[in-house]
């Protein structure tokens, strides 16, 4: 059998065997190489710009992405189905990562992964507003407590940034780029959730690349700096980790199911306090670490409700002669 022939028939991959541990392990890898690239961008914005990084982040991950799309699609490497799917998500991810590069360039890095993690909550309204479903009490209690732990972060104490207090208070408001950059990231999901069905991971990854390239290339523009040489081994770093981060991560997504594996996101919490500690010298505000927990019990609770939820659809599908309809996902 060969194995390049089976790859290239194989457009949308079959699932793996179901490993949770498995799924642990490539979550805390996606993780880490996040917080990789996510620090080295921080740490490159005072030169380059935070869009100026974002721009060669994205522009050295498609010779990093393309070998494997060639590899398993040879001449149909760039034909896909869900073209308006496709660019919508990548203008959302664009937008998320406009929001959320300038937050890490002017926030502790710890604050702006507290505040990003909000996604949940963004992921729970949008799916009741664009794809009809229906979030019961429950998840609406846990969405409220998600609200109140973002409110702790950004109100119980002011963000810790530094400065008179003149100043402080005019950066706080960068406390809201992170939040508006969770919105966009649950637009992300939302999309692909729908795409996912119908393209291979390789092929999402590279037009994710190619069209936010041309893009943060005019969001770069009014501040150009070239890279000096010293920066490129960083540059470099930046887009593979950036690149083994979404590869880990969809891994991990492969190998277990979303509900199962999403508490253990807010892992990043605590390795973004680390790096922010040991890397930036930067020591979360009191209310961040509250907020933040507040923010991971709510998420935690919402996986675990749509996990049960999934649970008695599929116990009332094997039940029925016909497909059931749409169950209340509290």
């Amino acid at each position: 059998m060969k194995i390049g022939a089976v790859s290239r028939a194989d457009m949308v991959p079959a699932a793996p065997r179901q490993s949770f541990g498995l799924a642990v392990f490539w979550l805390l890898t996606s993780m880490i190489f996040y917080q990789g690239m996510i620090g080295t961008i921080k740490a490159l914005s005072p030169d380059l710009g935070p869009y100026g990084v974002g721009f060669w982040r994205t522009l050295l991950a498609i010779p990093m992405i393309l070998p494997f799309v060639l590899y398993c699609h040879r001449g149909q490497f760039l034909a896909v189905k869900s073209h308006r799917a496709l660019a919508s998500r990548a203008s959302a991810e664009f937008l998320l990562s406009l929001c959320f590069f300038m937050a890490i360039a002017t926030l502790p890095l710890a604050l702006a992964v507290a505040l990003i993690l909000t996604v949940p909550i963004w992921i729970t309204l949008g799916a009741g507003v664009f794809l009809g479903e229906r979030p019961g009490v429950h998840r609406w209690a846990a969405v409220a407590l998600g609200f109140l732990g973002m409110l702790v972060i950004v109100d119980v104490g002011g963000a810790d940034v530094g400065g008179t207090e003149g100043e402080a208070a005019a950066i706080n408001w960068f406390v809201f780029l992170p939040i508006l950059g969770a919105m966009f990231w649950a637009a992300s999901n939302l999309i692909l959730r729908r795409v996912s069905q119908r393209e291979s991971v390789g092929k999402i990854m590279l037009w994710m690349v190619l069209l936010q390239a041309p893009l943060f290339m005019v969001a770069a523009w009014p501040t150009w700096q070239w890279p000096d040489p010293d920066h490129w081994p960083f540059l470099l770093f930046a887009a593979a980790c950036g690149t083994l981060g979404q590869y880990g991560l969809t891994l991990a997504h492969r190998h277990a199911e979303a509900s199962k594996i999403a508490p253990l996101a807010y892992g990043e919490l605590v390795i973004a306090a680390v790096v922010s500690i040991l890397v930036f010298a930067e020591y979360p505000a009191l209310n961040t670490y509250i907020g933040g927990a507040i923010i991971a019990v709510a998420g935690i609770y919402i996986a675990y409700r749509e996990r049960q939820a999934k649970q008695r659809e599929k116990a009332h599908k094997a039940r029925a002669p016909n497909p059931a309809p749409a169950v209340n996902l509290e």
